[in-house]
């Protein structure tokens, strides 16, 4: 019984309380790095081409407020998911800055000057090129995950309101098989192996809190 106990225990606190304290803790794979994000600041580890390891912190803006209109129920949501895909794209400008940052003169000049005196163009990706990928990025997932399964679908099967059961069952089978196809075909790039390595690794360091 004690020993039932004691697993339910743990159970429980991975998903509510570790002692006096909730484990508010997420991450994101990057370039060379993860970034950690816990409820009141985030921070930036990232493997630099000479082996060491740059790290950046920052505090959280909304780990500071405690009340408002914009924890509501749904506002709270919209801006939570706002607020991650604002952090990650500064989280891996910052990775990209650092991971592939192999000319010496750009690292002494890097490291005795103030970091909003860099400009767009001293970066790998300057802030257009993180829109323009953003941008991209969606765009391309609404056309593999929405668009073309939908298109193939009618094709194979008929309208959607004459097939309505088999329509769904083909969208969402071929949904599946594209997004498997897609992480099996980019995990073949070394490139990206490695990031799955980081994601593996930022999923570790979370377990370890929980």
């Amino acid at each position: 019984v004690s020993n039932m106990a004691k697993s339910k225990s743990d159970l429980s606190r991975a998903f509510s309380e570790d002692g006096a304290r909730k484990t508010h803790v997420g991450g994101q794979a990057l370039l060379e790095g993860v970034m950690m994000r816990g409820k009141y600041n985030w921070a930036v580890g990232v493997r630099e081409p000479d082996g060491g390891v740059y790290e950046e912190s920052h505090d959280l803006a909304s780990g500071q407020e405690k009340n408002g209109w914009m924890y509501w129920p749904c506002v709270r949501g919209c801006r939570a998911m706002v607020e991650s895909l604002v952090l990650g794209y500064k989280a891996l400008e910052i990775a990209a800055l650092h991971a592939f940052n192999e000319d010496e003169e750009d690292e002494a000049e890097s490291a005795t000057s103030e970091p909003a005196a860099k400009s767009d163009g001293d970066a790998v990706f300057g802030k257009k090129e993180m829109a323009f990928s953003m941008v991209l990025g969606l765009l391309m997932g609404v056309v593999l995950f929405i668009v073309a399964p939908a298109f193939i679908t009618n094709l194979l099967v008929g309208e959607y309101d004459a097939h309505t059961l088999a329509w769904n069952i083909v969208d969402g089978l071929l949904r599946v098989a594209v997004f498997v196809f897609y992480i099996w075909l980019i995990g073949r790039m070394s490139d990206i192996k490695r990031m799955f390595g980081y994601h593996g690794a930022e999923h570790k360091t979370i377990h370890c809190y929980e």
